[in-house]
């Protein structure tokens, strides 16, 4: 009976690896085994419906923990309910629980899928079929008596084993805490595409050398099977991740591809006397407070909201030494260093959603020598914070993305396609669909037409507080297709579809894109005779906030605690013979096109590496992994400088740049006219 079950566990495994293979060498077949940022749904030819439709059955990647809840719970059962009588294999079986036990808990608690991420349910069927497999075979290993004796090169293969599951669980740990931007880049990543697919390899390559390293059963040649099919399943699976890195050429792929930086508030602020005459100083506070406005017009009037959040706050960047009250100086330099939080609004105005978002750098100084006579001054400095996570040359926003939706009544399914899920100002943005019926209803309508597909963007306020309308729509684009037409058969759906592709440039609100495009300067060297020419584009700018760059006075994808930006792709359906419906997916608009981000991208990455050299790479790490905005600031205090005291005197006179021989003079001379 057990040499009948493990002679079957081998047939399973061998047409297991050819099917792989076999999926690999057949084009058609090729998405089967693709999951995550390689999954593409429109891989499979179209005139091949049998093979498109069963493409389309897919789970979401998060399913990956029901393989080690599966293989968890059958480890278990077999360590509580068989006998110790083979030592290799009940090494085995320890090992093989410690890689299911540590596996569930990294899909659970470290590997946090996206929501859009899918696999076709062949994949998902062969993991369980795995997984059931190498567990059953371990339960027949454990139930024949074999003699055995403990070496030192078994415990040379249980030593590399911890060694490489934790480097699996680092790596894991690693690509989980990767920034939208970021490619891996821990360990072996920087010679591998997958090194967390080179540890599985290697760790189902030492259970085999474990069950083969002495006399070799047909239960131990199956380890060695189950190696050569993960061998050979990740490899494949790594070679479409290579490939789809590639894709981006060879400055994204690498380890270099871009450097955790430190988006940072670094001046100083210069305190100076009016006309040359000491002041008093009590203390200097700095804040950075962040202003978001919104404005929802109505019939009889509008509703004007603004509030205010203070982002970062010391109340003491400068005081006097212990025991003083206040300190009489000449000037006063504050230096001023702190990190911005990770969820930190971008600064911007939009127009169509009449709402601005202004961070303002707040210094509240107090002058005085006693607490009667204390006067507080603020002064209030507009800063520029703009956001590069949206870059649309990112990896993660080139990723296919396929959305699926059926009607009310389940008579016809519409599909979704888009290449890329960002798009910037005058952008080709491009959305296949597909309109078909749905066969999988038994109780499907005839002669269900397609009359009418709309296509629109949508820009979409929705505002958090301040009481508020919750959201509001604003229509950038829209665009409408008609199926009708003299021929009554015109527009009549079926299993195949109807494809439709809709493609246009993003609307845009100003040319100021241009000056951040690189130009190619051999063009200056021809010689043209121009006989009229504008040297500046006529571009009508309406007055905008202190602040907020020229780049962001259009909409784009933001949030914040008063309001948030987003964007919809509508598909609208008018269908004769079954009820209207409509489709909508998310779309991130960034302020910068394609052009323009690979342009900054060397900008980015200059800044990037030159903060790792600045603070280096150890407190920087530390600040990227802070569990909050508290303790970056605490890493960053001991970088900012003490400040540089003026006192009322002629050394510090003449390092303020006047004239030595006008200090302390009475000739009533205001300060200019002693400066040199």
């Amino acid at each position: 009976m057990i040499q009948s079950l493990a002679l079957a566990i081998s047939v399973a495994y061998v047409g297991l690896i050819c099917g792989v293979v076999i999926v690999k060498l057949v084009p058609p077949l090729n998405s089967f085994l693709k999951y995550g940022k390689c999954y593409n749904a429109k891989a499979v030819a179209s005139n091949n419906w049998i093979l498109q439709r069963f493409l389309q059955l897919t789970v979401p990647k998060y399913y990956f923990k029901h393989f080690y809840v599966l293989f968890s719970a059958s480890m278990l059962l077999i360590v509580s309910f068989t006998q110790r009588n083979s030592h290799e294999n009940y090494t085995i079986t320890y090992i093989l629980l410690a890689q299911a036990l540590r596996r569930l808990y990294e899909s659970i608690y470290i590997l946090k899928p996206s929501q859009f991420s899918r696999m076709n349910i062949a994949h998902y069927a062969l993991g369980l079929v795995f997984y059931s497999l190498i567990s059953t075979n371990c339960y027949l290993g454990s139930t024949v008596s074999k003699n055995w004796h403990f070496s030192a090169s078994e415990s040379v293969l249980v030593a590399v084993y911890i060694i490489t599951a934790y480097d699996q669980f680092q790596n894991h740990k690693h690509l989980a805490s990767l920034k939208k931007y970021s490619m891996p880049s821990r360990g072996l990543f920087s010679m591998v595409a997958c090194a967390h697919y080179f540890d599985e390899i290697v760790i189902y390559s030492i259970v085999a050398a474990l069950a083969l390293k002495e006399e070799a059963r047909l239960v131990d040649i199956n380890f060695g099977l189950a190696a050569v099919f993960v061998a050979v399943n990740l490899s494949i699976s790594s070679r479409e991740t290579h490939e789809y890195y590639k894709r981006f050429g060879t400055k994204y792929k690498a380890k270099w591809s871009i450097i955790p930086g430190l988006p940072r508030v670094e001046t100083v602020l210069e305190l100076r006397p009016i006309a040359g005459v000491p002041f008093t100083i009590r203390s200097v506070g700095i804040e950075l407070k962040t202003v978001q406005k919104v404005t929802i017009p109505a019939k009889l009037s509008s509703t004007d909201t603004q509030q205010e959040y203070t982002i970062y706050n010391n109340p003491f960047a400068f005081r006097p030494p212990v025991g003083e009250f206040s300190q009489r100086l000449l000037g006063l330099d504050v230096p001023i260093l702190f990190p911005l939080p990770r969820d930190i609004m971008s600064s911007g105005a939009f127009p169509n959603c009449q709402a601005t978002t202004s961070h303002y750098l707040v210094a509240k100084i107090a002058c005085g020598i006693t607490s009667a006579k204390e006067v507080t001054f603020i002064e209030t400095f507009p800063i520029s914070i703009k956001l590069y996570d949206t870059l649309p040359i990112y990896r993660q926003f080139n990723e296919p993305l396929t959305e699926t939706q059926a009607s009310s009544g389940n008579q016809v399914v519409a599909e979704v396609n888009l290449t890329n899920t960002a798009v910037g100002p005058e952008d080709t943005f491009i959305m296949n669909t597909r309109v078909s019926t749905n066969q999988s209803h038994n109780r499907l309508r005839r002669k269900i037409k397609l009359k009418q597909l709309t296509f629109q963007i949508k820009e979409i306020l929705e505002c958090h507080e301040g009481g508020l309308p919750p959201r509001r729509e604003m229509k950038l684009y829209t665009t409408t297709k008609s199926f009708d037409g003299e021929n009554m058969d015109n527009g009549v759906l079926d299993s195949t579809g109807t494809p439709t592709q809709f493609k246009v440039d993003f609307p845009v609100e100003s040319s100021f894109l241009s000056l951040y495009k690189p130009y190619d300067l051999k063009e200056l060297s021809a010689k043209r005779d121009i006989t009229t020419s504008k040297l500046v584009k006529e571009v009508e700018l309406g007055k905008v906030d202190e602040g907020i760059p020229i780049t962001h006075i259009q909409g784009f994808t933001t949030s914040g605690k008063l309001f948030s930006i987003r964007f919809e792709v509508v598909l609208k359906m008018k269908l004769v013979g079954c009820k209207d419906f409509d489709m909508r997916v998310p779309l991130t608009v960034s302020p910068y096109d394609r052009a323009t981000s690979d342009y900054l991208l060397q900008w980015i990455m200059k800044q990037c590496s030159e903060a790792r050299r600045k603070f280096g790479p150890n407190v920087v790490n530390s600040l990227i992994n802070c569990p909050n905005y508290g303790s970056m600031i605490d890493i960053l205090l001991p970088f900012t400088p003490p400040p540089i005291v003026y006192r009322y005197r002629k050394q510090d006179w003449v390092r303020l740049g006047y004239n030595g021989e006008a200090f302390a003079s009475k000739a009533g001379k205001i300060i200019l006219d002693y400066i040199d």
